[in-house]
């Protein structure tokens, strides 16, 4: 956000910590709710029409972020479903506009799509063990280090983008939350069957009801929250969780016995983030709270 209005660009209303003014809604079409994330589509429509949202960095507001993995999967879903949804609303009119700059139509097309890539990064991990066997099968000596770039130059963004963000955030204390940057980004790929699934949905036209997240007050590891919890475990998708994870548990085992090992922290991040995600996924439909 802060990158966003730093350099000019649309960037959007964040509903829990932000206010509108009442004539910007009315005069940007009011509150729709055929999407899923009306915050985002109404900042868009605003910014479209002309008016200017200031981001305060400084300004803190508190929020709620969920404790239940499957309050978490249906906040994201959520957010994922709705965020396509809102692309196929206005990004036709966003590129289209003569007056909005190329950086402009470039970073909307770059946040709307956020959650989209959801869709190819499912194909790449699917892919992942018939290409690795077909690699070694037919002898591309060069393979490992051909994939090996790809995936670290992929890898090292996101690293990049989560380093940069603790540096704004915490300043000197930043390096102190470095070892979470790998945790976030497995559990990252550990939401892209439920993510996946809400960007197919967005785009195959299917409506779905608005599910709050749960809101439990919790401000401390001892905070009771486990009988107030109201959002259940999606089965069919917990199951594809953790035969992913395993999947990915012998892909890794097969990298070893060919001797890939530059692979393996790859792997492990993988099946790692699909293995925790269902786990208390499964764990908290049950209740039973994290350690």
């Amino acid at each position: 956000q802060s990158s966003r209005f730093n350099n000019g660009l649309f960037f959007n209303f964040n509903g829990t910590a932000g206010v509108l003014r009442k004539s910007c809604i009315e005069t940007s079409g009011g509150w729709q709710q055929d999407t899923l994330t009306e915050d985002l589509d109404l900042s868009y429509r605003a910014q479209l029409e002309g008016w200017k949202l200031i981001y305060l960095k400084d300004l803190i507001a508190d929020a709620e972020v969920p404790v239940d993995m499957n309050a978490f999967k249906s906040q994201q879903h959520r957010w994922a479903k709705g965020t396509a949804q809102t692309a196929i609303k206005l990004l036709p009119r966003i590129l289209k506009r003569d007056d909005l700059s190329i950086k402009i139509k470039a970073e909307a097309l770059f946040h709307f799509f956020g959650y989209i890539s959801y869709l190819p990064l499912l194909m790449l991990l699917l892919l992942m063990f018939p290409m690795g066997y077909f690699w070694q099968s037919v002898g591309i000596k060069y393979s490992v280090v051909f994939n090996m770039a790809a995936i670290m130059a992929g890898t090292l963004s996101f690293v990049l983008f989560y380093l940069m963000t603790l540096f704004e955030t915490h300043r000197d204390k930043w390096y102190q939350y470095v070892l979470y940057v790998p945790i976030t980004l497995s559990i990252g790929v550990g939401l892209t069957i439920n993510n996946a699934k809400a960007v197919i949905e967005a785009f195959m036209g299917k409506s779905s009801a608005f599910v709050r997240t749960p809101k439990y007050a919790v401000t401390s590891k001892d905070d009771a929250w486990l009988s107030r919890n109201y959002v259940s475990s999606k089965q069919l998708t917990v199951m594809i969780e953790i035969t992913l994870g395993i999947i990915f548990l012998v892909r890794m085992l097969y990298a070893v016995s060919e001797g890939d090992y530059g692979f393996v922290p790859f792997l492990l991040m993988l099946q790692f983030g699909f293995l925790y995600v269902a786990y208390y996924s499964f764990l908290h439909s049950r209740g039973k709270k994290i350690i």
